[in-house]
């Protein structure tokens, strides 16, 4: 399940980086729902049977999709990190954080060999290689392929400018 798609440029948008901070550093609510209290499949809008969560009506195909999904709801993280505090919703956001102690790279650019822990990140890294400049300096116009390298430029050579 996916929270956000973004398909803007912005890779600090303010959702992906509350969604982050949601994730790695939020202590978990005290249980307002227990996990999926009816596991009976649930007649969907669309005619297909279903999950469904009794807290947002969002609809799973499988139990353990739905008993994963009411993690979010109840603040439940039973994946916990043995390296440092953080503790995860699911195994995969733990196997993702585990990256960061072992320095695992696997997502690598297929132009200048650049790799990176999380897929993401590769996925704007792999903009610089394009022509797609989708951020313009609103002094000189240079276009520029993430917004922190237009942010960087506008300090750098309009400072005084951008007050004025």
């Amino acid at each position: 399940i996916r929270l956000f798609s973004f398909s803007s440029a912005d890779d600090n948008h303010p959702l992906l980086l509350e969604a982050l901070d949601f994730f790695v550093k939020r202590e978990p609510r005290e249980p307002h729902v227990k996990h999926a209290e009816s596991n009976a499949p649930v007649e969907a809008n669309s005619g297909n049977k279903g999950f469904q969560c009794q807290q947002c009506f969002a609809l799973f195909t499988r139990s353990d999709h739905l008993n994963r999904h009411m993690r979010r709801h109840t603040g439940e993280r039973p994946f916990t990190c043995q390296c440092c505090p953080f503790a995860f919703s699911s195994n995969d956001s733990l196997k993702r954080h585990m990256r960061t102690h072992t320095g695992e790279r696997p997502f690598q650019c297929p132009y200048c060999r650049l790799s990176f822990a999380v897929s993401y990140n590769l996925v704007c890294h792999l903009r610089t290689h394009g022509d797609r400049k989708p951020w313009k300096c609103r002094v000189c116009s240079m276009g520029f392929s993430h917004k922190l390298q237009m942010s960087a430029h506008m300090r750098l050579y309009h400072g005084n400018e951008m007050t004025s």
